[in-house]
């Protein structure tokens, strides 16, 4: 059989050991799992940042292309006669409801203002010429005292 070393380990030749109380280790535990949680959400907003602004852009060009989607699609709706018919038909009649609610008043209205600035004017000058008249009548009654006579043609 085997001999046994000599050397033999007393109690009083181990190392010693420091131990730690349950305080010491519920808080090393605590801090430990502080900078896990710390680490963990710190890649968790470094990848959701990344993917997000990704998706950001991936949502903003589907965008972008299906606006171009859709104005392509209605320009080759519009081009068809149909379609073209019916916006003449519908363009046609709303411009003659335009015209009789908004420019038939103001013309209406702009046929009365011309026809007040003519009767004004008329009035004018029918008031000029029988001034004039008058005077020249005055003056024809002192040069010929014994009467005159005018001809006149109408027109």
């Amino acid at each position: 059989m085997g001999k046994r070393s000599s050397k033999s380990f007393t109690p009083s030749a181990e190392p010693k050991v420091n131990l730690l109380k349950s305080d010491q280790i519920k808080q090393i535990a605590k801090q430990v799992k502080k900078y896990i949680y710390k680490t963990i959400l710190l890649w968790f907003a470094i990848l959701s940042l990344i993917f997000g602004l990704g998706l950001w852009q991936i949502y903003i060009k589907a965008t972008e292309e299906l606006k171009k989607l859709l104005v392509n699609r209605i320009s080759e709706e519009f081009k068809q006669p149909t379609i073209r018919k019916i916006i003449e038909e519908v363009a046609a009649n709303n411009a003659k409801q335009i015209f009789k609610e908004e420019i038939q008043p103001e013309v209406n209205k702009l046929k009365i203002d011309i026809r007040n600035e003519m009767d004004k004017f008329e009035k004018s000058v029918t008031e000029r010429v029988d001034r004039i008249a008058n005077d020249k009548q005055s003056e024809l009654i002192k040069q010929y005292p014994n009467g005159y006579t005018v001809l006149g043609f109408s027109s």
